[in-house]
């Protein structure tokens, strides 16, 4: 996709998404990583120039996932495994 339209995503649709990926299979079920909505114009806007893709700024909303290694940190402590 390189033109997106200029309407938000409904607060539905997004509650599904986000439900989706909270179920969707980890190891251990840990979910390690954390999930960043993004709709703010200039949050986006630095995040497409940070990124080097210039199609940020222009979506509705964007999601940045960004990996937890605390909570794979503690899901190993409790299994008696390293990371």
């Amino acid at each position: 996709v390189r033109k997106y339209k200029e309407e938000s995503i409904p607060k539905d649709v997004v509650e599904k998404m986000v439900h989706a990926a909270q179920h969707a299979a980890s190891s251990h079920f840990v979910q390690a990583y954390s999930v960043i909505y993004v709709t703010d114009q200039e949050l986006k806007a630095k995040l497409a120039e940070l990124s080097g893709n210039r199609h940020v700024k222009d979506c509705a909303a964007f999601f940045v996932c960004c990996a937890d290694l605390k909570r794979l940190e503690i899901a190993c402590e409790k299994h008696s495994t390293e990371i």
